[in-house]
Parts: C-alpha cells; structure tokens; sequence
C-alpha cells in the first residue's frame, strides 16, 4: 500500500468576513475614543519624563504622599488621645503642642519613605504617578537602602522644600546626584 505524498490539503485565501454587529452609534464613538488614547499614550502619560516634567511628576507625588503622612500622623494623634482618655492638650503641655505634632510628622515621614522606597523602589505617590527610585540594578545592589536614607536625610534636614525647588530650577534631580540614586520615571 502506498501512500501519495502529493496529496495536501489547500489552504484558501479567501477567509470568510466578519459580520458587523449592530452597535449603536454612542459605542461606535466611545470605542474609538479609547483607540485614540491608546495610540497618543493619554492613559499611561507621557513614556518618558525629564527635565522639568519629571520635576512637576515628582511635585505631585511628593503632595500625594504628604497627604498620606499628614493622614497617618491624625490618626496616630487620636489614637493616642483615646487611649489615654484625655485631650491632647492635656497629654503635651500647651507649648509643646506643635513641636510635639512637628516631631511626629516628621518621625512618621521618615518610616514612610525610607520603608516603602526599600521594599517598593517607591512610595505611594510615586508608584500613582509613574516613579520608581533608582534603577533595578541599583535596587539589588547592598548600599541601596543607605542611599535611600541619605536622600530622605538631606531632604527633610534642608527644609523638605529647598532641594526640590533648586532640583525644579536647575531642572536635574539634585538629590539625585549628591546621594547617587536618582527618581526615574517608568518607560
């Protein structure tokens, strides 16, 4: 018995059409808005951000994440106001108050991004906004986490706005460069 070897099936070029589905004129529009943003990169931002961009980028996150400190540091004040069942005025005497809250802030702030940039490469503001710190390679690298704490040290010891305002005018991330791990943006 001999098996013929010529004998292939044909492959027609002709496929059959899709058939259009009656959609309404309003999905018809809505879907190719959404092509139109994926196309001009509306949904992801811009993929890549320098210069001043970055510095605005960075603005937003750093507001974003001050919200969050500014959230975590109420809370920990009421917390301990109804845990010792008094006011908080009655816990701090009253000149003390604002230095008292002041140092909490800044306690808390310190936590939040030395702990979240070691163990996420960001805070939630960046990671809301596109930001990572440091390149991967620079992540895996042991003296990671000591640039991270170099950089949250010089800002909040220079003011919280001093670099960041010059790193705006210069348009380079200043800290970046003193403490050797710079904000990048993602893609």
């Amino acid at each position: 018995m001999q098996i013929d070897q010529n004998n292939k099936p044909e492959i027609s070029k002709d496929l059959p059409q899709k058939k259009s589905i009656n959609q309404p004129a309003s999905a018809k529009n809505y879907f190719s808005r959404i092509h139109f943003a994926e196309e001009n990169d509306f949904l992801g931002g811009p993929q890549k951000r320098n210069g001043f961009k970055l510095a605005l980028w960075t603005i937003a996150s750093a507001a974003a994440d001050h919200l969050i400190i500014l959230g975590t540091t109420l809370l920990f004040i009421f917390i301990g106001t109804l845990t010792l069942q008094a006011g908080f005025k009655t816990m701090v005497s009253y000149k003390m108050l604002g230095s008292s809250a002041l140092c909490l802030y800044v306690a808390i702030s310190m936590i939040y991004f030395v702990l979240f940039r070691v163990f996420l490469a960001a805070t939630l503001g960046e990671y809301s906004c596109g930001l990572r710190l440091g390149q991967p390679l620079q992540r895996i690298q042991k003296n990671y986490s000591l640039k991270i704490l170099a950089r949250t040290l010089l800002i909040i010891l220079t003011g919280v706005v001093t670099i960041p305002l010059l790193s705006i005018l210069l348009k380079k991330d200043i800290a970046g460069l003193i403490c050797g791990i710079s904000i990048y943006s993602l893609k």
